[in-house]
């Protein structure tokens, strides 16, 4: 589920920006920090949003052949009452315009993203307005992300624009805007976020999802080496010890991991954090009925990465989130399926 940026969309998003940096109306400052936000950081704020919009809104409209998905490109300033309003805003159908029947929200999706979902606040401003009117399942919540196919350049949006526009040499580090697309990655009506959403709630922590890593052979060697500092731990033959590497607590919200096969449990304790491996006498399957299944090969060592993401991975808000990596084992339907559906009921 891909669409293939064209320039004018790229340019329809830059207008956009720099018209609201140049609107006395909205505001000026960071919502978060309050601190002045110049043309860069408002550019940084909204383009790729907007892009992915545009790319969204594009492939719903190629499995329609009367409707036309409308977008909002008005400048208004964000207030607690327009913070969740939806990003469709109208349809145009045979040739009248009209307001959608159901509510989508589109998100930007990184490779770094661990989680998805939404605030706690979000979700629930959602289910209270107009169009969903508590009915969960005419929420629908998309997640795309923005890919080039030329991976050995830079895709930042402004250096792609500045490429487009200006004939400076170091500009050619930068793709061009013909090598980028956006692309469908996943996509939750709000009865999904309901039934497999779990609660991280303010004051918890942004906890890492991928949480084993192969070693490479030196590593792994120097595990096993005498006067090594990893000590062998017995452990129970099922349930996995959760040690954390940066002294946070244990994630409430995880949960245990349990494990089916043969393993050495090694840990090496540091001053400042511990350290714990696995190593593999048989194929072993870790399973986390929040994260997944994790299928671990015969012969090789894991370091356990039970830790926490971010320099402040102190959460601020309350949130209902599901962990990506886990996301295409709940059994919801394909992207394919499910724009289907959304250009049949908006």
């Amino acid at each position: 589920m891909k669409y293939k940026i064209k320039l004018q969309d790229l340019e329809k998003c830059f207008k956009f920006a720099v018209e609201y940096h140049l609107d006395d109306k909205k505001t000026s400052s960071n919502r978060t920090t309050g601190q002045y936000r110049g043309l860069g950081s408002i550019i940084d704020s909204f383009i790729i949003g907007k892009l992915i919009e545009i790319g969204v809104a594009k492939i719903i409209d190629e499995f329609s052949e009367d409707k036309e998905i409308g977008l909002d490109f008005d400048i208004h300033s964000l207030t607690k009452e327009n913070l969740s309003d939806p990003d469709i805003t109208k349809i145009k159908e045979n040739g009248a315009e009209r307001k959608p029947k159901i509510f989508v929200e589109i998100k930007n999706l990184s490779s770094d993203d661990r989680w998805i979902g939404l605030t706690s606040e979000q979700f629930n401003t959602i289910m209270r307005s107009e169009i969903p009117k508590n009915n969960l399942k005419k929420i629908f919540i998309i997640y795309a992300s923005l890919i080039s196919q030329d991976q050995k350049l830079d895709s930042d949006l402004l250096g792609v624009y500045l490429k487009e526009n200006m004939d400076l040499d170091i500009l050619k580090k930068f793709c061009s805007s013909e090598d980028l697309y956006i692309e469908i990655k996943h996509i939750l009506t709000g009865e999904d976020l309901k039934k497999f959403g779990i609660p991280f709630n303010e004051g918890s922590y942004m906890y890492e999802t991928e949480v084993f890593r192969e070693l490479n052979e030196k590593t792994s060697k120097k595990i096993c080496e005498e006067n090594s500092k990893c000590v062998k731990k017995k452990i129970d033959k099922s349930i996995l010890p959760i040690i954390m590497r940066d002294n946070y607590p244990i994630s409430k919200e995880i949960g245990k991991f349990e494990y089916n096969g043969d393993l050495d449990f090694f840990v090496k304790e540091n001053e400042k954090s511990k350290r714990s491996y696995v190593f593999c006498k048989t194929d072993v399957i870790v399973k986390n009925k929040i994260l997944g299944v994790f299928n671990l090969k015969k012969g090789k060592f894991y370091e356990c990465f039970f830790t926490t993401v971010g320099r402040n991975p102190v959460l601020k808000r309350n949130n209902i989130w599901i962990a990506q990596r886990n996301i295409n084992n709940l059994g919801l339907p394909s992207p394919e399926k499910s724009i289907k559906n959304i250009e049949e009921e908006i």
